[in-house]
């Protein structure tokens, strides 16, 4: 397909690894909190691109738009002498 199809394919927290927690020590030998939250956040994707073949020559993008010069006057208006 000459380059024009791309498959990604992705996974964020595989192994549901994510937890909060926190933990609280009083040192006047109160009552200590512990709080443990764990949420299910994994996710998978699946991603397919195909680029569009054209055959208007008009339509291609110049990759070289950043590197050229750009002419400059100044941004003065000269007076008239």
């Amino acid at each position: 397909m000459d380059n024009r199809l791309t498959v990604s394919v992705f996974g964020n927290d595989i192994l549901n690894g994510q937890v909060m927690q926190i933990r609280t020590n009083n040192p006047d030998g109160g009552n200590n909190v512990f709080l443990r939250t764990k949420y299910d956040t994994r996710n998978f994707g699946l991603s397919i691109n195909y680029k569009i073949p054209t055959k208007n020559k008009l339509a291609k993008e110049d990759a070289n738009i950043l590197n050229s010069k750009k002419e400059e006057t100044g941004g003065v208006m000269q007076q008239g002498q």
